[in-house]
Parts: structure tokens; sequence; C-alpha cells
């Protein structure tokens, strides 16, 4: 089950998800996930300030910066572009959190591919390597057990569409306790 703030973070209502965030505290101790969600959720609203403030208050959690967060972060500037960001991917380099791909797609949709290209270029990343790399790697993939589950359930979907057309109209009912 998901829980309501991040539903809230999700569809951007960033003040009720904020207000359930803080009555559950108390009670349960937020990860990784949860302020990835909220960091994202105040980046989809274009809100830098609340994005970034979500990420000191992950840290204050003692949960570390991840490329979840660093990346739902840069979201955020593409709504308010500038020196700010380029601030930030200096920062995160001297973190030692390598940028991804994702990370250099977003920062050149509102920097500029010859702007990030400097930047990699200043800070001594390969930008050509991390650009032509798979976006999602596979093997980390097949080793996440959501992963697993999510695709075993995409191909008993696809069986039962195969199954309800081997079947043809006549066979509707049977067609269903195939899903």
């Amino acid at each position: 089950m998901v829980c309501p703030h991040l539903n809230a973070a999700r569809a951007g209502e960033m003040k009720s998800a904020e207000e359930y965030f803080q009555r559950l505290c108390g009670e349960f101790r937020p990860d990784a996930a949860t302020f990835g969600a909220l960091i994202n959720g105040a980046a989809e609203q274009g809100d830098v300030d609340g994005a970034k403030e979500w990420m000191k208050k992950m840290e204050n959690f003692g949960i570390r910066r991840n490329m979840v967060s660093w990346n739902a972060l840069f979201k955020a500037f593409r709504h308010r572009p500038g020196s700010e960001a380029e601030e930030l991917f200096e920062e995160m380099v001297q973190q030692r959190h390598a940028p991804d791909a994702v990370t250099l797609i977003s920062l050149i949709g509102f920097l500029g591919k010859p702007r990030v290209r400097g930047l990699c270029s200043e800070l001594k990343v390969d930008y050509d390597r991390i650009i032509r790399e798979p976006v999602v790697n596979r093997a980390v993939k097949r080793a996440d057990p959501h992963f697993q589950l999510s695709e075993q359930y995409r191909r008993m979907s696809r069986f039962s569409l195969r199954a309800q057309r081997a079947l043809g109209a006549t066979g509707t009912d049977q067609a269903e306790t195939c899903r």
C-alpha cells in the first residue's frame, strides 16, 4: 500500500503531503523513497526552494542523498534555470556523486548541451561516456524484486489478452479465469 502523503506529493498537493508527513513522523522513520517522492512533488510544481528544503530535511534524518533525490532536485530547475543549478551540479560532483544520463539530460534541457559539456569538462566528468550509457542498467533491474513482480504481472496481462483472443467471442467467460 502506498502512503497517502506520497500520493499527495505525486499529485502536487504538497501542503497536504507535508501535513501528513508531519503527523506520521512520530510513528515511522521516513526513508529515501519517502523523501524522493516529496522532493519530486515539489520539483513537479517548480518549487526549487521547496525541493531543496526537502533535501535538507532528508539529510537531517540521516539519509544520504542519492541519484534519485539529486535528479528530482535538478528537475525543479527547469522552472528556474541559471547558475544555481550549475552550482548544485558542482556540489553533487564534489560530494562524489557521479552524475548519470538522467542528470545530464535534465541539465541539457535548461542549460543547453554546450554549457553542460563545458561544466563536465571543468569538473572532469566524462560527458560522452555517461550520455551513451543506457539510462537503466538491466542487470540492476533484474535483481530488484519489485521489478521482477511488475515484470511477472506484465507478462501475465499479455497472456490474458492472448487467451481472450484465442477463445474468441464464445469463450469470454473462460478468458476471465485467466486473469
